[in-house]
């Protein structure tokens, strides 16, 4: 990875084979990171490395996913994370900073050296792009796309677009493709196609704010492919937020309340 990922937990290994990497993208609207959080929540993913890189800006904060009693203890989390379930063979890589300026190639190219050599079944990126700079042919139809290399294209395209009915964005070369406000998303997913990986990137037009119910309905999609969660109701209309787990640090994604030490 790029730079040192340094184990959490002694279940850190280098062979990902079967399992499905999700990358979350620092993107407009922090619908990458928004969705991660719901997936790691609700999936109930363990932390078992995070990275240690002059790549990130450093940040540091309390565990974002503190539930029950350990809600309330001083487990800090860090700008870049590693977080797996074993069970459902499924990893996840949260990013809670930005990348250092100038540094973003450097950053996509060591990224995507580890997810080569870690052997994953499958990757997925999830990600936004800015609503008000889309093509003049992408203004109408659904929000949600997705870009697919042709290796994943030809063990799951008919599923994800008869079945599921997604939307996938369409393009003559990879090289004209523009997604301003997705971060990373974009030129790791061409770097990854390039050595034929089994990738996906999904992604949202949205605007800055509120993404939550992007969010909802972004894992609602990955759900419906990937099954993890029985759900009734679920799909691009439906968001079934009662059936997903929002993490505790969602409480104070407007700041914090007033404690109880200003009240009379």
């Amino acid at each position: 990875m790029s730079g040192i990922l340094l184990p959490a937990s002694s279940r850190l290994k280098s062979d990902w084979t079967d399992y499905t990497l999700i990358i979350a993208s620092n993107c407009v609207g922090n619908v990458g990171q928004l969705s991660a959080d719901l997936l790691i929540s609700t999936l109930w993913l363990n932390k078992i490395a995070y990275l240690h890189t002059d790549l990130l800006l450093p940040a540091v904060g309390n565990d974002p996913y503190a539930t029950g009693k350990i809600e309330k203890t001083c487990k800090l989390s860090t700008c870049c994370e590693l977080y797996e379930n074993e069970a459902l063979k499924l990893a996840i890589i949260q990013l809670r900073s930005r990348i250092a300026k100038g540094r973003k190639g450097e950053y996509v190219r060591r990224l995507e050296h580890w997810i080569r050599c870690s052997k994953f079944e499958n990757v997925i990126i999830v990600s936004s792009s800015n609503l008000h700079k889309r093509q003049e042919s992408e203004i109408k139809g659904p929000t949600f796309k997705y870009l697919i290399s042709d290796t994943l294209k030809e063990s799951a395209g008919k599923v994800l677009k008869d079945s599921l009915e997604w939307k996938e964005h369409e393009y003559e070369s990879i090289d004209n493709v523009q997604l301003p406000g997705s971060g990373i998303a974009l030129p790791l997913f061409s770097k990854c196609s390039k050595f034929d990986m089994n990738i996906i990137l999904i992604f949202v037009y949205t605007e800055r704010g509120d993404n939550l119910q992007n969010a909802y309905i972004l894992c609602n999609m990955l759900n419906d492919w990937k099954g993890w969660l029985d759900m009734k109701k679920s799909g691009k209309t439906e968001i079934a937020k009662g059936q997903w787990k929002p993490p505790v640090s969602w409480r104070w994604r407007h700041g914090y309340k007033k404690d109880d030490m200003y009240k009379s």
